[in-house]
């Protein structure tokens, strides 16, 4: 009768043992744990910047269209201005507004001045910019020196009001390795996805 209650005892004591880990055996879990974390942390933060790129460039566009349609409706000019007074850069905001004279600035009437969308600051470290493309290769698209390079003004019939296409560069500061995209506003108005493997900056 002892040997079989020594027997039960051992049984237990090693059903137990087998059931827990030694500190041995926690160490290195957290070791690999944080070597494939390291590994894997790159190539999500570049993941998630490259849809946040995706989605603001969709967003520019859809605020260049709006605008566009904005200008047929009303049978007149309207401008997207870039909020950023210094640099032509459209990171930090943009407006939307009746233009009447066709001059990319807001007048004080409401043909001429009336704000029909305002948009904050992108997020993250994107930088949209107007460019102008080189010869037929858009991976040399470079920052535009044109005077209208802060605006964009359609005519009452949708069209592009002056100059020839626009070409816009999105792309993100913090990695360079990351392909931009490039959008094309046409002569007759339409916004679009030109480019989306363009070098950055």
């Amino acid at each position: 009768m002892a040997t079989t209650h020594s027997n039960t005892n051992y049984s237990m004591r090693h059903a137990r043992r087998a059931r827990g880990f030694t500190l041995i055996e926690l160490l290195v879990t957290l070791v690999v744990m944080v070597i494939l974390v390291t590994i894997a942390a790159p190539s999500f933060s570049r993941l998630i910047a490259s849809n946040r790129l995706t989605s603001q460039t969709n967003e520019f566009i859809l605020a260049l269209n709006l605008a566009r349609s904005e200008a047929t409706r009303r049978g007149q000019p309207v401008t997207l201005l870039a909020t950023a007074t210094a640099t032509p850069v459209f990171q930090s905001g943009w407006q939307i507004f009746t233009d009447a004279n066709g001059n990319g600035a807001k007048g004080s009437t409401a043909e001429d001045g009336n704000v029909l969308r305002e948009s904050a600051a992108v997020t993250g470290n994107t930088t949209i910019t107007r460019v102008t493309k080189s010869g037929s290769t858009y991976p040399t698209a470079t920052a535009s020196d044109t005077p209208d390079r802060m605006y964009l003004t359609f005519n009452a019939l949708g069209g592009k009001l002056s100059g020839g296409i626009a070409y816009f560069k999105v792309c993100d500061s913090s990695i360079s390795s990351l392909p931009g995209r490039v959008i094309q506003v046409s002569l007759v108005g339409r916004a679009s996805l030109y480019a989306n493997n363009v070098s950055c900056p």
